[in-house]
């Protein structure tokens, strides 16, 4: 594990560095630089504040589409100390205090948003258990907080992995914070600050992509076809409309998850230059639409399947489990015959079997589920 990660940070560290140097397109030095963290262009900061120094004139004569937003990302360090002296005059003519250094709002930085909206699926969960218990459907509520229960025990799981070079004191705040169901609001504040540090094995938003893809199989998506099942066999709880309701948002938000995930893989500079042959099929200047697609796509599909299988359970429910048995055993299987069973974590004994049956388990259910784009493909980073 702790191979991998460095291996993953090297390589991610030096393809920054050529990205910026091997490219003459401006634009492309300016993602390199400005678009990762920091500490991969610490040992170029100089070479960069120079290339913007002599390109600034130019820039400013006949500024290309990206040029505002570079504005709004760059320290004062990086642009002419004239220019910083004009932009701030211009900001306190126009009645502020200065000129504006906030990303402007896009999908990418609006991730942090969507990372704290997901929240309101476990929300809607509690309101469930206390609508069960209140019905007298007491298995039924004990069976949906087994699933948050599971999720959490997962993730906590994933804080040991993130964690692991810290101390006591930094393990149990991090527990506290997921036991809490603190984590997304925690997560969407480090996205938004770019808060990495290098003593963890995952950069902020990679561990959000974990652990929204441990809540998606482990919690929202069974938990949507519980509701569903308990609805279809008890169709008074319709009459106060919050059980469908909890449904309708259940599904969204599993879909506004899988939709996020997709879309930040294959917007980064990164994946699309390592893998060049499955990520970029989301376009520039239609990236509001794609994603709203996207979203409405997997939640379209979520809701359908989650039907399906509730309308299986109530016909015969061992059937059902009998079906989802077989679903991920065939798929199991076939990895094995094609000898694609073990994840690119390569872990030793036992605990490789382990890990491997679990998480292929977790990718087939989100797969199937929500119909992302990223996580079905072989190509993927999930494979």
């Amino acid at each position: 594990m702790f191979n991998f990660s460095k291996f993953y940070l090297h390589l991610k560290f030096q393809f920054t560095i050529d990205s910026y140097h091997e490219s003459d397109d401006p634009y492309v030095k300016m993602m390199a630089a400005f678009d990762n963290h920091e500490s991969f262009t610490a040992s170029i900061r100089e070479e960069v504040i120079d290339y913007t120094h002599a390109n600034w004139a130019g820039w400013e004569r006949d500024p290309p589409d990206w040029f505002p937003g570079l504005l709004a990302q760059i320290s004062d360090d990086f642009i002419p100390g004239r220019n910083v002296d004009v932009l701030d005059a211009l900001a306190v003519m126009g009645g502020k205090k200065g000129r504006e250094r906030k990303k402007p709002v896009s999908i990418s930085s609006m991730k942090e948003v969507v990372i704290m909206l997901t929240t309101v699926d476990t929300m809607t969960d509690i309101f469930m258990i206390y609508l069960y218990n209140e019905n007298g459907l007491h298995r039924d509520a004990n069976t949906l907080i087994t699933l948050i229960s599971i999720n959490t025990i997962f993730q906590l799981l994933g804080v040991l992995v993130q964690y692991n070079k810290k101390g006591w004191r930094t393990l149990l705040r991090e527990g506290l914070i997921t036991v809490l169901f603190l984590r997304p609001f925690v997560d969407a504040w480090r996205v938004h600050n770019k808060h990495d540090d290098s003593d963890t094995t995952l950069k902020s938003i990679q561990e959000v992509m974990m652990n929204k893809g441990i809540e998606l199989a482990t919690e929202s998506i069974p938990g949507c076809v519980l509701q569903c099942y308990v609805l279809l066999l008890n169709p008074s709880l319709g009459s106060s409309n919050g059980a469908i309701i909890s449904i309708g948002l259940s599904a969204f938000m599993t879909g506004l998850t899988s939709a996020m995930i997709a879309y930040d893989f294959d917007i980064d500079p990164f994946h699309r230059k390592t893998q060049p042959m499955f990520y970029g099929y989301i376009k520039d200047g239609r990236r509001g639409w794609t994603f709203f697609l996207m979203t409405m796509i997997s939640t379209l599909h979520n809701l359908s399947r989650s039907l399906g299988y509730a309308i299986l359970a109530v016909v015969d429910l061992n059937l059902a489990l009998k079906f989802f048995v077989g679903e991920v055993g065939v798929y199991l299987l076939f990895k094995l015959f094609k000898r694609d069973f073990y994840y690119w974590l390569r872990l030793e004994g036992v605990l490789s079997v382990i890990i491997a049956l679990l998480f292929r388990t977790l990718v087939k259910v989100v797969a199937d589920f929500t119909v992302s784009g990223d996580v079905r493909s072989a190509r993927s980073e999930w494979h």
